[in-house]
């Protein structure tokens, strides 16, 4: 029932009103605060969601627009996987890693007593069974030639590691070749290999593409066997090997090469490769390695009787050989000089076998003295000679 505030409880149309108590008006009152703070928080929410709403818009906006980039992202996240992916590919098949510079092992590591290998070129063969001579990987090296309008690098020279011979055998010999550009073409600058017998250290270097190029030093060492088919040139002050060049150096007319048991020159060495040729006696030649030689001396001779005869000859470990001159002196005071040659021979020999050449009597010749014979003058220089060489 209603009751007007401060009024008196009268009836109207026969109801009775009674007054608002003052705790009826505070709740009143406050509920009226109430509604009117309510609306204004609906009036503040309903601004609120206005603002909102074009935040969601915006955002929408945002989100198509960012996930248009995630697809364009994704686009290039496959394709730069597909790229590296053939990147990869390419590196293991083929080795083609092109970069402007190139360091290898630049890591520092404590030295040791070896040499550290830094970087490794490998190629793995996928049916060993077809290996053949001549197989194996090398470096390129390619660079602009600067020729007008060339941009692209060309190939200037390539170091190979290759087998030489016995390919697929498990035990192979292998070669290293340096090669070059030479007027477009790549030809052999050094092939360095090995070859049989196994396990000798021993190795072939060739000069030039079929072994005819020229090696040019201001000096030059060569130890061992050395072999050459010719010199060219002043090879003065060179040390040839294998040679020894021998001479007598003695008086004329003292030794007899006319006796019946024979007697040896003594030899003064001109030359001689005293890593092959030594002497223990003046006439003895001495070899020092088992191998094949060739030999050849010129002796000259003088007599005092008519008709001599004698033979020189090779003698070796004191046995003769059966290689031998003849040769004849004519008269006792005039006509009475001649010379005994040898042409070479080759000889098979035994290291520290002894060489020597001895004059003797011949039988049914005439016995009397025929003296080794020596002229130093310039105007008839004779001097008898020996020279032996190692040929293999």
């Amino acid at each position: 029932m209603y009751r007007p505030p401060n009024a008196d409880v009268r009836p109207i149309n026969g109801i009775s009103v009674q007054p608002i108590t003052t705790a009826e008006r505070a709740q009143i009152t406050a509920n009226t605060n109430a509604i009117a703070t309510n609306a204004g928080n609906i009036a503040t929410g309903a601004a609120a969601i206005v603002v909102n709403a074009s935040d969601i818009a915006t955002n929408s906006t945002n989100i198509a627009t960012g996930a248009a980039a995630i697809a364009v992202n994704a686009g290039d996240i496959a394709t730069n996987t597909t790229a590296i992916s053939n990147k990869q590919n390419t590196i293991t098949s083929s080795t083609d890693l092109v970069m402007d510079q190139l360091n290898v092992g630049r890591n520092p590591i404590q030295p040791g007593s070896s040499v550290i290998t830094s970087m490794f070129v490998d190629t793995e063969y996928t049916n060993t069974s077809t290996l053949g001579n001549g197989f194996g990987n090398s470096i390129q090296f390619r660079f602009n030639r600067g020729v007008s309008g060339q941009t692209a690098p060309q190939q200037q020279g390539k170091l190979s590691c290759y087998f030489k011979s016995g390919a697929g055998t498990g035990a192979p010999y292998s070669g290293m070749k340096m090669e070059a550009i030479d007027d477009n073409t790549m030809r052999t600058l050094i092939d360095v290999y090995h070859q049989a017998p196994a396990d000798d250290g021993k190795s072939v270097l060739v000069v030039g593409e079929a072994g005819d190029g020229a090696i040019q030093a201001n000096t030059a060492t060569l130890s061992g066997d050395c072999q050459a088919e010719r010199f060219l040139g002043n090879i003065t002050g060179s040390s040839v090997g294998g040679y020894g060049f021998y001479r007598f150096e003695g008086n004329s007319g003292q030794i007899n090469m006319n006796t019946t048991n024979g007697i040896d020159i003594p030899w003064t060495a001109l030359y001689a490769d005293t890593s092959t040729f030594s002497q223990p006696g003046t006439t003895q030649i001495q070899v020092s390695a088992t191998g094949y030689y060739e030999v050849n001396f010129n002796v000259y001779l003088t007599s005092t009787v008519q008709r001599a005869n004698p033979t020189i000859r090779i003698i070796v470990n004191g046995n003769d050989t059966g290689f031998l001159a003849w040769g004849y002196l004519r008269g006792a005071g005039d006509v009475n000089e001649s010379h005994w040659s040898l042409s070479p021979v080759m000889m098979s020999l035994a290291a520290n076998d002894i060489v020597s050449i001895q004059g003797k009597y011949t039988a049914n010749g005439a016995t009397g003295a025929a003296y080794l014979y020596k002229n130093a003058t310039t105007t008839n220089t004779a001097f008898p000679s020996l020279m032996i060489k190692r040929i293999a």
